[in-house]
């Protein structure tokens, strides 16, 4: 501030003092005037120059004040400034990375995705619906396959290793193939809706996998709370325990199929999840039609770590599912035999300690009568009983499957996965000598994910077949392919 300046402040300053003064020293003392009439005291103020240097020292100090509050500001602008420059940690960078590619992953591995009580609001990218109070989110993948056999396979384009050619045979002589396929392309629709006794939700997926590239039934169901529908992923299964691949049939030894059924399912505990289910039989049964009488028990129960556990273990789960079923046939028509069936699969998708993204995943699967919850049986049909003639009565079959891969995360868009499965069945002496006994199954791949939603695969699959009667044959296959994931 200017000199002049601060003189005029000083001088409306003092005349405001003086005039104050002036009112107060001119107003009678009631005290004084009660007892008697008193002379005025003269007014004891400082001189004008004294209070001049008063204001003055007022001025100065709020001067200081002032430049020091904006000392303060600058300095906390700066501040901020520095923070927003800074780079972020790449340590919780890769964590979020990595946390939001594989739920992302885990959303079109398994839609359905539900252990417990059903919330609208978990519901991420979804679409108000116009005039309603429901939404829907729309998905699917666009997938790309490129498939070459280096030697005899029955299944072009898929690598199943139970139509693997026994050796010798005319079927074994059949040189390499090539296919190109786009069929595993699929699409969805997720609606989820309020209503006055919970959220409502239907899921409904299909792809393009049917006789001659036409349009397949995957997923069908609704789901109220606890309750669950229609067709998706058994309850016998465990989809998030699949090893990464392109392959379009996956493992020989998994249990991943999907069927219509009835589920409740709810949270059992801290972090634990049982379900229990009615679903489809449909028994496939060598020497006689099966039929569906009594529907497949299912029971599961599910350890996941909910996203606020500590350290690595909150990337995986452990699932242990039984399986109770009566196998019902016809040899001839109108003659209905049965049989039970018993099984149990152990599986899980365990992280690695000290690897922050990579996992061990696994499943055990043994039982009787229980070919049809085993992928490779279930391509190879009959695996479940076989008709005795003799004893005209249904043999269920003794079969064992396991298979187990390593993921692993070369950088943050690079991973491989290596698998093996095996599967074998208890042969009875009825079966004749060209019925399955034993595959194997290897692969290794390659996935670069230029984004979070692409991948391209290059997969080496091998895989060897052995018959009751000791005939064996073997195949390898080379995949390369894309998924885009929308």
């Amino acid at each position: 501030m200017r000199r002049g300046g601060r003189v005029v402040l000083a001088g409306i300053l003092l005349a405001l003092s003086l005039a104050w003064s002036s009112r107060v020293s001119a107003a009678p003392d009631s005290t004084a005037t009660a007892a008697a009439p008193a002379k005025a005291v003269p007014d004891s103020t400082k001189s004008t120059s004294d209070r001049i240097k008063d204001l003055q020292q007022q001025l100065d100090d709020l001067r200081k004040q002032l430049d020091e509050a904006k000392q303060l500001t600058l300095s906390t602008h700066n501040r901020m400034q520095a923070l927003e420059n800074r780079a972020p940690d790449d340590s919780v960078s890769r964590a979020i990375a990595a946390r939001l590619a594989e739920l992302e992953r885990q959303l079109a591995r398994d839609p359905e995705a539900a252990e417990g009580k059903l919330s609208l609001g978990d519901f991420p990218n979804a679409i108000p619906i116009p005039g309603t109070d429901a939404s829907i989110r729309i998905g699917g993948q666009a997938r790309f396959n490129l498939a070459h056999n280096f030697a005899a396979l029955g299944s072009e384009g898929r690598f199943v290793t139970s139509t693997i050619p026994i050796a010798g045979t005319e079927a074994a002589g059949k040189g390499a193939r090539t296919t190109l396929t786009a069929s595993g392309s699929r699409f969805s629709f997720d609606f989820r809706s309020p209503s006055a006794v919970g959220y409502l939700r239907t899921f409904l997926e299909g792809d393009f996998r049917g006789s001659g590239n036409t349009l397949r039934l995957r997923h069908a169901f609704a789901q109220w709370q606890t309750f669950l529908f229609g067709q998706t992923w058994s309850t016998f299964s465990d989809p998030d325990a699949q090893p990464d691949g392109i392959d379009l049939e996956g493992l020989n030894a998994i249990s991943l199929f999907r069927q219509g059924q009835v589920r409740w399912a709810r949270e059992a505990w801290h972090d634990t999840y049982f379900a229990i289910a009615i679903e489809d039989p449909t028994p496939s049964i060598t020497g006689a039609v099966g039929i569906s009488v009594v529907p497949d028990l299912v029971t599961r129960l599910r350890w996941k770590p909910a996203e606020s556990a500590p350290g690595f273990i909150k990337s995986g789960h452990l699932q242990v599912a039984l399986l109770l079923r009566q196998i019902s046939g016809e040899p001839v028509p109108n003659q209905a035999l049965s049989a039970f069936g018993y099984g149990a699969n152990v599986s899980g998708r365990l992280p690695v300690p000290g690897r922050d993204r990579d996992h061990i995943l696994l499943s055990l699967i043994g039982g009787v009568g229980v070919g049809r919850y085993i992928s490779d049986l279930a391509n190879e049909g009959g695996q479940d009983a076989v008709y005795d003639s003799t004893g005209n009565e249904l043999d269920p079959l003794h079969a064992l499957s396991g298979y187990f891969g390593y993921e692993h995360w070369w950088t943050d868009r690079l991973r491989s996965t290596i698998t093996y499965g095996s599967v074998v069945v208890d042969n009875l002496s009825i079966q004749g000598p060209q019925s399955y006994h034993l595959t194997h199954r290897a692969s290794v791949n390659a996935v670069y994910s230029p984004i979070t939603r692409l991948d391209l695969v290059a997969e080496f699959l091998w895989g060897t077949r052995e018959n009751k009667d000791g005939g064996r044959g073997s195949s390898s296959q080379l995949q390369l392919g894309s998924r885009l994931i929308y």
